[in-house]
């Protein structure tokens, strides 16, 4: 029912992937395999990757260049069972919302609510699950890599949906600055690999976070998974 609100304390861990190479997803990936934590991972392309089966495809277009309904299609049709969405830049707006359900869209993730405690995914217009955003690396990293403390993060009340790029997490992006400087190789892996950042970085809280949650990893779920168990 629209308006209604869910409570849980889950944490999702997702990843948008933004046209980032194969080799830079993979890696990401590979993180995520090595703890066994599931992903909901928000695609933008035909990327050439196998997701084991905890993980879940959702999808990640760009409204900002084309028309949007050509836009959704595009990326519902390389990715047909997909019924979640994030919008590139969180881009969206109410009329969007009818072009979901067209492509049997039955949630989103596009509002971020960075560290807010007791978060409660709710039901929008036309019955639309909105999951807000908890963690995202890049707000992170513009907020001056604020201290966080992983373990208390976890633990604390409401949802807590994590969103990770994976060009920071294989560049081990430590500041913003550093990302900008290295975006004009986004397209070469050996560069990128080259570059990688040796201090804290998204990488090393990437890993931190899958460290924690790989104990408790069967009551990890995806974003779709967590629908469906609210919606019960």
């Amino acid at each position: 029912m629209i308006g209604e609100t869910y409570e849980t304390d889950s944490v999702v861990i997702t990843v948008d992937v933004d046209w980032a190479p194969n080799e830079v997803l993979a890696d990401t990936l590979s993180i995520l395999d090595e703890y066994e934590v599931p992903a909901t991972v928000f695609s933008t392309h035909d990327d050439g990757c196998t997701l084991h089966d905890r993980h879940e495809r959702a999808l990640h277009p760009n409204f900002l260049d084309g028309e949007d309904p050509e836009v959704l299609s595009e990326i519902s049709d390389l990715y047909p069972t997909a019924n979640g969405i994030r919008s590139h830049s969180l881009y969206t707006y109410t009329g969007l919302r009818d072009l979901y359900v067209e492509h049997g869209i039955t949630y989103e993730s596009n509002y971020l609510h960075f560290g807010q405690p007791g978060i409660r995914p709710f039901v929008m217009y036309p019955d639309i699950v909105q999951f807000p955003i908890f963690f995202m690396d890049d707000m992170w990293l513009r907020r001056g890599r604020v201290d966080v403390q992983v373990n208390d993060m976890l633990k604390g009340p409401g949802l807590k949906v994590f969103a990770f790029h994976p060009v920071h997490v294989f560049l081990n992006t430590p500041t913003i600055e550093f990302y900008e400087r290295n975006k004009p190789h986004y397209d070469d892996p050996a560069a990128l690999r080259a570059a990688r950042h040796d201090g804290m970085g998204v990488r090393d809280l990437f890993s931190e976070v899958l460290e924690v949650l790989a104990p408790v990893a069967d009551d990890v779920e995806t974003l779709q998974a967590l629908e469906a168990t609210l919606r019960e």
